[in-house]
């Protein structure tokens, strides 16, 4: 078992990076990554050797050298060494230009409130999910963003209760999910 804080992708020329981060690996032997074109038929493009044991964050990192040049639906199934395993959410990313936005979730375990700091170089409109480990959607929100940096504050965190949530981003289809704990 292990803690995915983050899994995100960015396009970098004709291929698309990969980056995740764990926490808390016990027992972890390897992450797949899997790659789709409509988002539910998943093949394996690759694996990353895990750091197996370890508490502290690990940040992992796959190049993509031939996406799809339409939409590409990405997924680990991270296995531990017994074989068990558990997939990630899914990141939707595509080759097309699409606006550069980059996020950054604080606090980050957070208590009463959550802002999201996003970057953008264009004027977009943002929509915000949070939900829990079974995927129910607890708070749903849009927010308009400028070019720059724009802070918003997620409302209605202060009702979560202690736990393990993911907060996805959504911009032009393009899916982000940040993981959030609320302590």
């Amino acid at each position: 078992p292990l803690t995915l804080l983050a899994f995100n992708g960015q396009k970098q020329n004709t291929a698309i990076n990969l980056q995740w981060i764990t926490a808390n690996e016990i027992n972890t032997a390897a992450f797949t990554v899997q790659r789709s074109t409509n988002g539910s038929d998943f093949t394996a493009i690759g694996s990353v050797a895990a750091n197996g044991n370890t508490s502290s964050k690990t940040t992992y990192n796959f190049s993509d050298g031939q996406p799809s040049s339409n939409k590409n639906y990405y997924r680990l199934k991270m296995t531990d060494k017994d074989g068990s395993f558990i997939y990630s959410s899914v990141l939707a990313l595509t080759l097309q230009e699409t606006a550069a936005i980059t996020y950054k979730l604080s606090p980050n375990p957070a208590k009463t409130y959550v802002q999201l700091q996003v970057n953008s170089k264009k004027d977009e409109i943002i929509n915000i999910k949070v939900f829990d480990a079974v995927g129910k959607t607890i708070i749903a929100q849009k927010s308009n963003v400028s070019i720059g940096t724009n802070v918003i504050t997620i409302n209605n965190c202060n009702t979560l209760k202690n736990g393990s949530y993911f907060v996805q981003m959504i911009v032009n289809g393009d899916v982000t999910t940040q993981k959030l704990i609320v302590e």
